[in-house]
């Protein structure tokens, strides 16, 4: 509901009031009716504590905006309107409520997924790290078989100790090797 309506000159003089006896006021805000000659819709937030005749106790919306005819032209006067602010604060204030609401679900959301997918990805990593660290045993003891193997010469006891490397090796990743004993 609009409690007051208002049309100012560029010169800060009401023209028209729905209150008759405030026509030819001058406008207390300058700045505001200066905001609006240039073409900008200013909205402004009042706290009314003393009955003024229409406008209702509490906090009221006072909207300017320019009016200019034909369209495109420079504003040539600027309609103010003055309404009660509660039902629109009311009406802010459940909005605002429900976004933050809607806010903080998106947020947990968005954090349940992210843990899951550290969980998940962490054990991938650590399987790859694992595999890949079981490898490198694998090569390192195969290197040292070839740097024993391309030397000349026989030497049965660094053959069978790396034998019994390779086997202690095999176990731990379940791979069987068939090892030469003395009986053999």
């Amino acid at each position: 509901r609009i409690a007051r309506l208002k049309f100012w000159n560029p010169q800060g003089i009401a023209t028209y009031s729905s209150l008759e006896y405030q026509v030819g006021d001058i406008h207390t805000h300058q700045d505001v009716l200066k905001r609006a000659f240039q073409g900008e819709t200013v909205v402004e937030f009042e706290r009314v504590t003393e009955s003024e005749g229409d406008l209702p106790l509490g906090d009221v919306m006072e909207v300017y905006l320019p009016l200019s005819w034909p369209a495109g032209a420079p504003p040539s006067i600027v309609a103010a309107v003055y309404a009660p602010f509660a039902p629109y604060a009311n009406m802010v204030s459940t909005l605002t409520r429900y976004l933050v609401i809607a806010t903080v679900l998106a947020g947990v959301g968005v954090i349940i997924t992210l843990y899951f997918n550290y969980l998940t990805g962490w054990r991938a990593i650590r399987i790859e790290r694992d595999i890949a660290t079981q490898r490198t045993k694998e090569l390192e003891a195969l290197a040292r078989v070839s740097s024993f193997l391309s030397q000349p010469g026989s030497h049965q006891e660094r053959v069978h100790g790396m034998m019994e490397e390779l086997r202690q090796l095999g176990e731990a990743t379940r791979v069987r090797l068939w090892m030469p004993t003395g009986d053999d």
